[in-house]
């Protein structure tokens, strides 16, 4: 009984101590990397298949989930899902490692604004909400702002409004 301790204790010291271990599982074609903070907890978990699509879930020290990402060949492809405190802080989609698509964010679990990317740049309507109604929209093209409308009591306001230049937005 006390050998059995002994070795027992040795496995949770090494991998205690160990900051990562890899597992295959040939049957489902599947590899899992699996990370470890100093402290023990987790730190990250990646799954990738043969055909090299996989997900990274990521943790904070305290074991709190913070991510859960989508990758394809080792890039982000497909979802990417943030959270605070094991709430949604934003749920947005990448192709090729750019954000692409629908993108939305969260604040205390309420939408606060959502918008579409293309190649990592806003187009279309962006919404801002507060208290879960519409009180602002903006409108993009190719990453420029077109025009602001603002919500108000009754009917929306419009304003025409010239982007200011990317060199200037980047100071």
């Amino acid at each position: 009984m006390k050998a059995f301790k002994n070795v027992l204790v040795g496995v949770i010291v090494f991998f205690t101590l160990s900051s990562c271990f890899t597992e295959k599982n040939k049957d489902h074609n599947v590899t899992i990397s699996k990370g470890y903070y100093k402290n023990g907890k987790l730190e990250y978990i990646y799954w990738n298949t043969n055909n090299n699509e996989g997900k990274s879930y990521l943790f904070k020290k305290n074991g709190e989930k913070f991510a859960e990402i989508d990758l394809k060949n080792g890039v982000k492809e497909g979802k990417s899902i943030t959270y605070y405190k094991n709430t949604i802080l934003s749920i947005e989609n990448y192709h090729n490692d750019k954000l692409d698509g629908e993108a939305k964010y969260y604040n205390n679990g309420k939408l606060e604004i959502e918008g579409y990317f293309k190649d990592d740049l806003k187009v279309g309507l962006w919404n801002c909400y507060h208290r879960n109604k519409l009180i602002l929209s903006e409108l993009y093209s190719n990453g420029k702002l077109q025009k602001i409308i603002y919500k108000e009591e009754k009917h929306f306001n419009e304003v025409n409004r010239i982007a200011p230049d990317s060199a200037k937005m980047s100071k």
